[in-house]
């Protein structure tokens, strides 16, 4: 699935979903729904959510907001 074209000014909005594999969920009401296979302790699932969207997209990838959150604004550098 091409994510780029849910990219509003280079950011987007994410809500992560623990699983057993990464993968895109959905993409609905501007919020894209993303599986994790990361336990949420020590910023495990930010660092395979960037690296996981940084494969997706070829592009750098930062997070604006919701380090403590399941929802969050991920930047496209």
């Amino acid at each position: 699935m091409d994510i780029t074209s849910y990219v509003k000014n280079n950011e987007l909005r994410i809500h992560i979903i623990p699983s057993t594999k990464d993968e895109i969920h959905k993409f609905e009401n501007g919020i894209l729904y993303i599986t994790i296979n990361a336990p949420p302790e020590k910023g495990k699932a930010n660092i395979r959510l960037c690296k996981y969207l940084k494969k997706l997209t070829k592009r750098g990838v930062r997070i604006k907001s919701g380090y403590h959150s399941r929802d969050k604004i991920i930047v496209f550098l």
